[in-house]
């Protein structure tokens, strides 16, 4: 999958119409605190680090980034770069281009883990080990936070199908085969199953999904590919009931379709 994610250098925070308040609702479910050591699980380039250090984090948190795309963590390092002084780079960061099934860190590393649309990056088979390395990570009391869509019944199949087809039309043929979208229950079950305490959904976030946002990123400018896009999700969404179309507020605006769904702000508690 490391080779996908080197060819799609995205801002997701753009296409995904994130903005800062959903960033500080997702530090009031963390909760952190001075000293805590912050680990930024499948960081990307590093967005949820970015974003705790222009808020004025606690004094003395460390910050360490996760991520098996080389590409990506050297992205993260420059934009770190830019927020903080040589100094506290070395005092305060370190970058590990590691497996996240695979991290080198010891037992108890880390006082929190946020992981943002990470469950799913991962394949079906492994997202229970996941959890597990997850829970071994954490400190006593630790907590894991993940910013993760979680959809029920025909909407989750239907939501499967859809990003399953961009990224096949796009050319990530690994993330079209591995990528799994867990529904809440499995999710869940598989926090719990880890030994994870008072796993819960703490909050829920707009999501605003518009197909247009893909073209100059996923599809690079390639209208045909977009085109070919539309005409898998019309007929995906002709087979949704009439609950499910007004679920997700289904809107076709002929150049680019529209829907809402939302993600869950998940806490779980070793």
């Amino acid at each position: 999958m490391d080779n996908d994610y080197r060819n799609r250098l995205v801002n997701l925070e753009k296409v995904h119409c994130v903005d800062g308040d959903m960033f500080d609702r997702l530090f009031s479910v963390a909760d952190l605190s001075p000293n805590m050591r912050l680990l930024d699980a499948g960081s990307a380039y590093g967005a949820v680090t970015q974003a705790v250090l222009q808020r004025n984090p606690p004094e003395g948190m460390s910050f360490h980034l996760l991520e098996l795309s080389e590409t990506q963590l050297s992205i993260a390092r420059e934009k770190l770069a830019q927020l903080l002084t040589p100094e506290q780079m070395v005092s305060q960061t370190a970058f590990y281009n590691e497996s996240i099934l695979e991290p080198s860190a010891p037992s108890g590393s880390y006082d929190r883990i946020i992981g943002k649309l990470l469950w799913h990056e991962i394949a079906q088979s492994h997202q229970a080990e996941l959890a597990g390395v997850m829970h071994r990570l954490l400190a006593k009391e630790g907590k894991l936070i993940l910013w993760q869509i979680t959809l029920e019944g025909e909407v989750g199949d239907f939501y499967r199908a859809i990003v399953r087809e961009k990224d096949r039309l796009a050319g990530f043929h690994t993330m079209a085969t591995h990528r799994y979208f867990p529904n809440e229950s499995e999710l869940l079950d598989q926090l719990k199953t880890a030994g994870f305490q008072a796993v819960k959904r703490s909050d829920s976030l707009p999501y605003h999904f518009d197909s247009a946002t893909r073209l100059g990123t996923d599809f690079k400018q390639d209208e045909d590919k977009l085109a070919q896009w539309h005409t898998f999700i019309r007929k995906a969404a002709q087979k949704l009931s009439p609950t499910g179309l007004e679920e997700i507020e289904y809107v076709d605006a002929t150049t680019h379709l529209e829907m809402h769904f939302s993600w869950g702000l998940y806490v779980a508690q070793k």
